[in-house]
Order: structure tokens, then C-alpha cells, then sequence
């Protein structure tokens, strides 16, 4: 996908040094609109781990 297009930033979270909290969650509020639920429950887990809830 063209890096020009507004699809290839759909999931933006991060720099790839760093993952932006917010960026976290609004992907994954993205992710169930969009009916992703794989995606929608790996940034759970991601925003799970960022806001240290290991369980």
C-alpha cells in the first residue's frame, strides 16, 4: 500500500522506538468500529502490558 494514503497509517501506534499509549487505544477502539477483532485483541493485550496489568 502507497505510504501516501491515509489506509497504510489505518493502525498508526507508535515511531518503532517507541508505542504511544494513546495511539494504542486509539487503534484499538478503531479495530472493533472496523470489526477486527484479532487486531482489536492484540492491542488489548499491548494496552494491557502498558498499563501493567500482567494477568
Amino acid at each position: 500500500m502507497d505510504v501516501e494514503t491515509k489506509g497504510h497509517y489505518e493502525f498508526p501506534y507508535g515511531d518503532f522506538r517507541r508505542v504511544h499509549r494513546c495511539g494504542v487505544i486509539s487503534a484499538e477502539f478503531r479495530a472493533a468500529q472496523y470489526k477486527h477483532p484479532e487486531i482489536q485483541q492484540a492491542l488489548e493485550r499491548i494496552h494491557e502490558l502498558l498499563d501493567g496489568d500482567h494477568a
